[in-house]
């Protein structure tokens, strides 16, 4: 995908960055699904290769989004 300059600033500027330059991360203890029925079974756990990115694999049943969307990524770069 040639994504335009236009774009991909606009991409940037729904991300939230720190006055370090950097985008936070938050681990919470959770029990997903308590009170929708949704979960998420985990099945594997990667790291990429300079250790920066995990990544999971999941099996999904129900919204993931609190907005009820499956996936929190429904906003494609297009539409912005």
């Amino acid at each position: 995908m040639d994504l335009s300059t236009t774009a991909i600033d606009a991409l940037v500027g729904k991300v939230r960055f720190n006055d370090a330059g950097l985008v936070a991360a938050i681990a919470q203890d959770a029990e997903k699904g308590d009170t929708s029925g949704h979960t998420q079974t985990v099945h594997d756990l990667l790291v990429d290769c300079d250790g920066d990115t995990l990544l999971m694999k999941i099996t999904q049943v129900g919204a993931a989004c609190h907005t009820g969307e499956r996936t929190c990524f429904f906003t494609s770069v297009k539409q912005l």
